[in-house]
């Protein structure tokens, strides 16, 4: 900018040199001394210009830093009051970085350009340059700064994916281990169920051979008792709970045992109306050789 002032002078003084052969010589010093200062004034008043203007994008690069300063600030009070762990507020906090980043890069090209300007012109305003300096300055800090904030969250969310990776894994182990209680809890109750179910079937002789509930083993004596039939279908027998069934009704006078039980785990009992009654003593002897019964009815 200095050395264009020169030549401009020089050209200038030249041809008003020109201009002022014919002139007096006190003429033509007079005329070139206002030349000369017409050129100054102007060069001032163009410096005066841009150093406004500087001064101008000065402000608004501290107007930017004030903005990302105070943005930063609410960052770090939703980061420790732990809003990070919130995946919304974490996504609001990445965006938020994102936009800072941009201001902090755009007032560094700023401060780059206002730079190479000042340098460019020459500019002895000290004022200015120390302004560039401070901001240019204050610009890096908050960009590391804001860097550091990123880096913590991103170890954040990497801790927190690992954590929701492992709940995950976690939640299906113990999905899995109830699956297999109810199994293993289903299975013992059936088993424990079964262990005290017992099947009763009553009746006349011919209703119970009608129902294949008894057979005659030995056929060839007709003095043989009647037995119970080995492929007797369960559903012509009543399912009863051995632990709750310790009477068993006969519904008829006369009555006896086809199957084989303890002769001391049971009695006969009379009704009110006369008819039998299979009064079970001992229930765990009683369904100890077998979990029939087949009662004979006349």
């Amino acid at each position: 900018m200095k050395e264009a002032i020169k030549i401009k002078l020089l050209i200038l003084m030249g041809i008003l040199g020109v201009m002022l052969l014919g002139c007096e010589p006190e003429e033509k010093e007079e005329a070139q001394v206002v030349a000369v200062k017409n050129e100054l004034a102007q060069t001032e008043r163009t410096r005066d210009s841009l150093e406004a203007s500087m001064t101008a994008t000065l402000d608004e690069i501290n107007r930017r830093i004030g903005m990302v300063k105070s943005q930063k600030g609410f960052l770090v009070y939703n980061y420790n009051s732990g809003d990070v762990k919130n995946e919304n507020k974490k996504e609001q906090i990445l965006n938020n970085i994102a936009l800072m980043n941009e201001l902090i890069y755009d007032n560094e090209t700023r401060i780059e350009k206002l730079r190479a300007e000042l340098k460019k012109t020459g500019s002895g305003n000290k004022e200015l340059r120390k302004r560039i300096e401070r901001y240019k300055e204050e610009n890096s800090t908050i960009a590391a700064e804001v860097s550091e904030l990123k880096t913590r969250l991103d170890e954040e969310r990497a801790k927190n994916d690992k954590l929701a990776v492992e709940n995950e894994r976690l939640n299906i182990e113990n999905s899995n281990q109830v699956v297999m209680y109810d199994n293993l809890h289903t299975q013992f109750t059936k088993a424990e169920q079964d262990a005290y179910v017992a099947y009763v079937a009553k009746g006349s002789r011919r209703e119970l051979k009608k129902e294949n509930v008894i057979e005659k083993k030995n056929i060839l004596t007709f003095a043989a008792p009647d037995e119970i039939n080995a492929q007797a279908p369960k559903e012509n027998f009543e399912k009863i709970d051995t632990r709750m069934t310790l009477t068993i009704p006969m519904d008829s006078k006369k009555a006896k045992l086809v199957t084989t039980h303890d002769e001391n785990s049971y009695k006969w009992c009379d009704e009110i109306d006369g008819t039998k009654c299979l009064c079970i003593v001992d229930p765990q002897v009683f369904w100890e050789k077998s979990k029939y019964l087949v009662v004979e009815t006349k």
